[in-house]
């Protein structure tokens, strides 16, 4: 609540919660998972409120930045790994990822790379020009768009 009563901690797997978005009917939230160090892959999660269930969606590519699109059925996110610096598309049916492009950004957690309202476009950030600059990417038929 508004009040800051009725707050609730939400149990997560050992590690760390990075960053972390809303579902748009309110009823989960999304979110990057740290495993403890030199264990396991970084992970997207969901955490269901109501029902106060966690669980996995999928492992990554060391992703340190990600975003849904409008129906959270694809997510975009941004590879923190030096052989990887890499922006993908993660299919959440099935957990694989598809390359889009690479980002060669210096600091990868803020690449913040979303979707157009409509998913038929990604958006990104990179320093690799020497400043920071936003860059786009069309997605042709990859995706199915969203209304």
């Amino acid at each position: 609540g508004f009040n800051g009563k009725r707050r609730l901690k939400l149990d997560t797997p050992p590690g760390t919660a990075g960053p972390a978005v809303w579902s748009n009917d309110g009823q989960s939230i999304l979110y990057l998972h740290f495993p403890p160090p030199r264990r396991e892959l970084n992970e997207i999660r969901v955490y269901y409120v109501d029902s106060r269930q966690d669980r996995r969606i999928a492992k990554t590519s060391q992703f340190v930045c990600f975003s849904p699109n409008r129906d959270a059925s694809v997510l975009v996110g941004a590879s923190s790994g030096k052989a990887t610096p890499y922006v993908f598309l993660l299919l959440r049916s099935t957990g694989k990822e598809l390359p889009l492009c690479e980002h060669k950004s210096s600091r990868p957690a803020e690449v913040n790379p979303f979707f157009s309202a409509d998913s038929k476009w990604v958006f990104y950030e990179s320093d690799h020009d020497g400043h920071t600059a936003i860059y786009s990417v069309e997605l042709g038929n990859l995706i199915e768009p969203t209304a």
